[in-house]
């Protein structure tokens, strides 16, 4: 994405008397370019540059600093932001740890606490966040969520790899879990990609929570789902583990276990679509079994 000359001038605008002294790509990621910059002084951030979807820097800029002001979320700060030829970027500092190891209870446990706070934040309305508002702004959580679902189901139909089966087995399923779905609920901040990767540890504790790209102004229901199913999957006790740490601060409505398939089915449907449309062949097969597996059997 960058060269070595194109980071290093990034940094000098920014830290003119300092230097970079090595910088290392972060493999994963399907979307945006991250890269591990250390200086001469001996500053270490992370350099986050944001190819296509430029808005999305001042969108993390925005929300880091909420979360710090308004939570006990510890976030990056954000160092710089800007543009270079043509592509967002922002500086941050460098969180440093591992991901979440999704088998210690301790952690787990303050995970799921740490997505309580998160979801303190609240808004006025239902929405994608763009920045310090929501667009398009939806008065209750179903509507949204409807129009959200009818979104990604477009995306899917347009993919020739998924047959029409699959897309209508999606609707209907989708269809008749609205019916279960609360609409009396207060808009609160959503991280929307909360798995181990984006929770930093270090020494026993939870050091950063990273990346909120995708976080959206919903009902906290929609990121427990994705938590839960792609953390914990077939790890009962650790899903417990992590819903007991939530409960501390944050609140799980009777009837979740009902709503949980609905949930999951809408975010299957938009990762099939995402994962086709940014090429990675290995995410799409993988997500497109899995949505199978959930439709079968269950119409």
């Amino acid at each position: 994405m960058l060269s070595e000359q194109d980071i290093r001038a990034v940094v000098a605008k920014h830290f003119p008397k300092d230097a970079v002294v090595s910088r290392t790509v972060m493999k994963k990621g399907l979307i945006n370019w991250n890269c591990h910059v250390r200086t001469a002084s001996g500053n270490e951030m992370m350099l986050r540059v944001y190819p296509e979807d430029s808005w999305k820097a001042a969108k993390e800029e925005f929300l880091y600093a909420k979360l710090a002001v308004e939570t006990d979320v510890p976030v990056p700060k954000v160092l710089a932001r800007g543009t270079f030829k043509e592509k967002a970027y922002l500086l941050l500092s460098r969180i440093g740890g591992n991901h979440l190891p999704v088998g210690d209870r301790e952690m787990v446990h303050a995970a799921g606490r740490l997505l309580a706070s998160i979801h303190s934040v609240s808004y006025p309305s239902f929405g994608w966040i763009r920045g310090g508002h929501t667009e398009p702004a939806f008065s209750s959580w179903k509507p949204f969520l409807a129009y959200d679902a009818d979104e990604k189901l477009k995306r899917l139909s347009r993919i020739s790899e998924v047959s029409a089966e699959v897309v209508e087995q999606a609707r209907q399923y989708i269809e008749k879990g609205m019916s279960g779905i609360p609409d009396d609920v207060p808009a609160r901040l959503l991280h929307k990609d909360y798995h181990q990767s984006h929770i930093i540890c270090n020494k026993g504790k939870i050091a950063g929570i990273i990346d909120f790209e995708w976080a959206t102004a919903g009902h906290t229901e929609l990121d427990l789902v994705k938590s839960l199913e792609w953390m914990f999957h077939g790890r009962p006790a650790m899903e417990q583990t992590f819903l007991t740490g939530y409960r501390e601060k944050g609140f799980l409505a009777e009837g979740f276990e009902r709503r949980k398939g609905c949930y999951a089915v809408i975010l299957l449907v938009g990762l099939v679509a995402m994962s086709y449309e940014r090429g990675s062949r290995q995410w799409f097969d993988y997500n497109l079994r899995e949505l199978k597996a959930m439709l079968k059997g269950k119409l």
